[in-house]
Order: C-alpha cells, then sequence, then structure tokens
C-alpha cells in the first residue's frame, strides 16, 4: 500500500524525516511512503494532496500538531479521530488502517479518538479553544485535516489523521507566531527574531516551546512505526 502523507510545518516533517523539503514539494521517505510539505490551510492543503495523488497513493494522512479543545487533552497527547468535520460536514477516517496503527502503540502512549474539526484561523487563546470546545462536538482543532478528508472522499481514497496536542487549551499563542504563519511562508528565524523584540510574550514562548516538543517526541515515535512497518502495511490488512 502507497501511504502519502500531508505535514503542514517543516518542525513537523522533522518528526518523520532528516530530508530538506521544499514547500510544495514531495519526497519519499520510506518504501510506500511519500510525504508532502504542504504549508498551513485549505489553499495549501489543496496544492499538496494534488501533488501527492501524482504518486499513486492508496492512502492519505493529515500529520502534524493540533490545538487541544478539552481539558482533558495535554500536550503531546495522540489524536486519531473517527471523525473529522470542516463547514459542518462530517468525514469519517479509515477504520481499518487507524484500528492496525492503534494495535501497535504502546498502551502508556495517551491517544484519543473524539472527533476533531478545521478551523479558518490559529486558536490563539484559551477562550477560543474553549469557546469551539463549548460547542459540544470536538477535543481538538487544525487547519487542514477536513480539507484533506473532504478532498479523500471526492477521490474515494482512504483516510486518516494522525496529529498530536502542541497547544492544549491553557496555552496561549504569542502573537508574533500568528504574525509569521500570516506571512506567505513560515520562517524560523524571523519568528525567533521577532520574538526576541516582544519579551512580553517570551512566557507564552517558553511553555508553547515545552508543549510543542511533547507533541514531537509523540509523533516522532508513530512515525518510526509507520516507516519500520513500511513493507508491511497492506489495504486491507491481512
Amino acid at each position: 500500500m502507497n501511504i502519502g502523507i500531508q505535514v503542514p510545518l517543516a518542525q513537523e516533517l522533522s518528526t518523520l524525516t532528516t530530508l530538506k523539503v521544499a514547500p510544495g514539494s514531495c519526497v519519499s521517505i520510506a518504501n510506500n511512503i511519500t510525504v508532502c510539505l504542504s504549508g498551513i490551510g485549505k489553499q495549501n492543503t489543496r496544492k499538496a494532496f494534488a501533488e501527492l495523488m501524482n504518486h499513486k497513493i492508496d492512502l492519505i494522512i493529515s500529520w502534524g500538531s493540533a490545538a487541544g479543545l478539552s481539558s482533558e487533552l495535554n500536550a503531546g497527547d495522540l489524536l486519531i479521530p473517527e471523525l473529522i468535520t470542516v463547514s459542518n460536514e462530517v468525514y469519517t477516517s479509515d477504520r481499518i488502517f487507524c484500528e492496525h496503527l492503534l494495535s501497535m502503540i504502546p498502551k502508556g502512549l495517551s491517544v484519543h479518538r473524539g472527533p476533531i474539526t478545521e478551523t479558518n484561523k490559529v486558536l490563539r487563546t484559551k477562550e477560543d479553544k474553549q469557546a469551539l470546545f463549548q460547542t459540544g462536538k470536538f477535543i481538538a482543532a487544525d487547519m487542514e485535516s477536513g480539507t484533506l478528508a473532504r478532498l479523500a472522499a471526492d477521490n474515494s481514497l482512504p483516510f486518516a489523521v494522525i496529529r498530536a496536542v502542541s497547544d492544549p487549551v491553557n496555552v496561549t499563542l504569542p502573537k508574533t507566531l500568528i504574525d509569521s504563519f500570516n506571512r506567505p511562508s513560515f520562517n524560523p528565524t524571523g519568528f525567533v527574531v521577532r520574538s526576541l523584540l516582544r519579551p512580553s510574550e517570551w512566557s507564552q514562548l517558553i511553555k508553547l516551546n515545552k508543549s510543542f516538543k511533547k507533541a514531537k517526541k509523540s509523533l516522532n515515535f508513530v512515525g518510526q512505526i509507520l516507516i519500520a512497518q513500511s513493507d508491511q502495511w497492506m489495504y486491507p490488512p491481512l
């Protein structure tokens, strides 16, 4: 089975490979696994999907970090949701693949299967996250999975989400980070320089960095499982 993985940020891609990948391009990281560094948001997701489809994939994965909406979610918790929502449309992840993957994840790693949603903007504050959680539907959110789910459904392609919580509900994102996301491409060096000029945000940045490291650790762990099993993934599994 050929697996395609869409990854928004280079920092998230580093949990799968040390290869340098140009934004919008694809690279093979293991036998039968191709990744695309997409960038953030719907438009970049659509472009990444088209690129991955050129590689004749059999299943597509939305990979990366997510905002926790529920107070029960901690930094580093894994999200492998059954349901993904975008614009009031609900899509179901591939049960066979997800259950097969879950069977290989040790019980010591916290995994949640509750529904997630796609947002059009970054949820910066605790209030932003709580407002969405109070709809009673979602435990986490990102900015790509819903669009990817819709595209997969339109093309009869099995789909899954593998995300990790990078900013739990009580973590506020620095405004500098939001400004960086709103630029044409995310430049980590530029982000660091701008952050140094805003001492009032340093405590937020330190807290986010600790949370993001936990998310990366969990993603790296699952990524090693995917790559180690790359020759054995079949659809449906035997």
